[in-house]
């Protein structure tokens, strides 16, 4: 049987995550939400927690599908279908803190559910306020001046959750989506900074680094670090500035340009 494994390697909140992802899409079950089936709670041969649930087989994430979509109609579509199923989840309590399309994946016309980790769940409805502060997330998938589209996923939404939906909604839920996209850019520039499946964080000797994974590897990473001086000095030199160098030269196979920020005083 094809299975998902997700293992919790954290040694001190490895078994608050697990817990609270197992309940979660036990929970999601009760609540007639569609996830993966959840088959097993326990722990690796190392004492690593891990939770297994089934693989939907010959699904994709609703990103995926939507970036791979070149027709604007066919977007708005699969956006509808989110929505409806926003609607779905909120009537039953559910609502999804982390909201994005990677935690969907689509399957046979369905909508599976991923993540409830990142999920808070109510003894009923969620409130208005924070459902449309979700729908804003969806939202952020328009262009900005979409209003045609956004209006009809508002007008969607709010007929399934038996709102009406006037002139009225608009402002509050524009304000709520710039909210979201500020909030959105923060949550960015975070997980840049840290090791994902884009980039690769490097702390050792007293060096903190940051490298995208189509770049190079941890290996090739140290030592361009550790020559990254001479290599700036055997380009082709752009800029030789008080405040910063800049050195063009090919490295690893790549054309690349690094910018040199030179130390001042210790205030600067």
């Amino acid at each position: 049987r094809n299975v998902i494994v997700k293992v919790f390697t954290h040694k001190l909140s490895g078994w608050r995550h697990v817990i609270r992802e197992w309940k979660g899409l036990n929970t999601l079950v009760n609540r007639k939400i569609n996830v993966p089936d959840p088959l097993f709670l326990g722990k690796t041969e190392k004492g690593d927690w891990v939770v297994v649930t089934e693989k939907i087989n010959d699904s994709n994430t609703v990103l995926e599908i939507f970036n791979y979509t070149q027709n604007p109609e066919k977007k708005l579509e699969l956006l509808l279908l989110m929505c409806r199923e926003l609607a779905i989840q909120h009537k039953a309590g559910v609502l999804q803190k982390d909201f994005h399309l990677e935690n969907f994946i689509q399957a046979n016309g369905k909508i599976y559910t991923l993540d409830p980790g990142q999920m808070k769940f109510f003894t009923q409805e969620v409130p208005k306020d924070k459902s449309i502060s979700n729908l804003a997330m969806l939202m952020l998938y328009l262009q900005d001046n979409d209003k045609i589209s956004r209006d009809i996923i508002c007008g969607e939404y709010f007929k399934l959750r038996r709102w009406k939906y006037t002139n009225q909604e608009e402002y509050p839920i524009q304000k709520q989506i710039e909210l979201q996209r500020k909030k959105g850019i923060k949550r960015g520039l975070k997980k840049c900074l840290r090791t994902s499946k884009r980039v690769f964080r490097i702390k050792k000797d007293g060096i903190t680094a940051v490298f995208d994974k189509t770049f190079c590897n941890e290996t090739k990473a140290l030592d361009f670090i550790n020559q990254i001086d001479n290599l700036i000095l055997e380009g082709k030199i752009l800029k030789n500035g008080n405040t910063c160098y800049v050195s063009h030269l090919a490295w690893n196979n790549n054309n690349i340009v690094i910018k040199r920020y030179n130390h001042k005083n210790l205030l600067y």
